[in-house]
């Protein structure tokens, strides 16, 4: 089984709209410890390159819950066209880091497995494959691939998402929104009919990761900018996109239900 196969499926299976995440082969790279689900990727990914045979079974890891029962069925589909065996794990977004490093470190890591550019691809580095050589790496668009330090290919895009509000129109006119002081005023009547003028829930990503986005994307530079704050040179506090967002954040809280009495379902 050559490994350009699987991740070709998983593109066409779930390739959606607008921040790529990466799906990322198991490989053993920078001394890091070989893992069997490293052996399989790695051999997955020199089959391709060198015509050899590859793995007998595929693990997939992956934290989008909301597409687990396509990703299942996909499995089934490619098995019974190969008779490569394909696993499918699953997991929450807030739990799916932690567990990627405890299976990789007790040797029970996946054969592909997804990340986020950036630092989630750097803290994983050691054990991902080199797949500069699959043959389709051509045909990702260009700034899409995910590359490491050293320039080479360590992610395929398998998905792309937007960060973004919805909003019930049948509650509120988007159009009568413009500003921090009518956000502020929609917050407040849709409290006092006694309904939650802004949800947001427990979870990390639904808290504050997605939407934090915002004031990042709105620098000139945002990857100067992180970069700069990474480097103690900048700080949110004193950047007025943070503070515009903060004020934001605090009329949520001052006018909404308590997001850590909601979860994501």
């Amino acid at each position: 089984m050559k490994l350009n196969k699987v991740i070709g499926i998983l593109l066409a299976a779930t390739l959606a709209a607008t921040l790529a995440a990466a799906m990322t082969a198991c490989g053993s790279t920078g001394g890091a410890p070989e893992t069997g689900a490293a052996t399989e990727a790695g051999s997955g990914a020199e089959a391709d390159r060198d015509g050899g045979a590859g793995a007998d079974k595929i693990i997939v890891f992956q934290s989008k819950v909301e597409i687990i029962d396509q990703m299942e069925e996909l499995a089934e589909e490619y098995e019974a066209q190969t008779g490569v065996e394909v696993e499918v794990w699953g997991t929450t977004g807030d739990d799916y880091m932690q567990q990627l490093k405890t299976k990789m470190a007790n040797n029970q890591g996946p054969t592909v497995f997804s990340l986020l550019p950036g630092s989630e691809s750097e803290t994983m580095g050691n054990y991902l494959e080199d797949l500069s050589g699959l043959s389709f790496v051509d045909k990702i668009a260009e700034g899409m691939a995910n590359t490491n330090s050293q320039g080479k290919i360590v992610g395929i895009p398998y998905t792309m998402e937007g960060f973004g509000m919805v909003y019930n129109k049948d509650l509120v006119n988007a159009e009568d929104i413009t500003d921090y002081d009518s956000f502020v005023k929609m917050l407040k009547d849709q409290k006092a009919n006694g309904v939650n003028g802004f949800g947001l829930s427990q979870e990390s990503y639904f808290l504050i990761g997605h939407i934090l986005n915002t004031p990042f994307a709105l620098q000139e530079d945002p990857i100067g900018f992180i970069e700069k704050l990474n480097a103690g040179e900048v700080k949110m506090a004193d950047t007025p996109e943070f503070q515009e967002f903060a004020k934001f954040y605090e009329a949520i809280r001052e006018n909404s239900y308590n997001p850590m009495e909601e979860n994501y379902d």
